[in-house]
């Protein structure tokens, strides 16, 4: 197979989106269960920008990957 794309070439940033992604969500969530804990109020408000950040999330993750040349 001559034309195959080694692994190295087009798996890291793959990998660097998914981890980033995974690291947002992970501190996303966590930091709006802190703010949870602070009363009704600040909970509202983190509960709503967490779901404006995860779905921002989402959307990043839902790019098609760059056709290789």
């Amino acid at each position: 197979m001559s034309d195959s794309v080694p692994a190295d070439s087009t798996d890291q940033p793959l990998f660097r989106r998914r981890t980033t992604q995974v690291v947002a969500v992970l501190g996303t969530s966590l930091l709006t269960a802190y703010i949870c804990s602070w009363g009704p109020i600040p909970a509202i408000l983190a509960l709503s920008v967490a779901k404006h950040v995860l779905v921002a999330v989402l959307m990043m993750g839902l790019q098609p990957p760059r056709a290789a040349s």
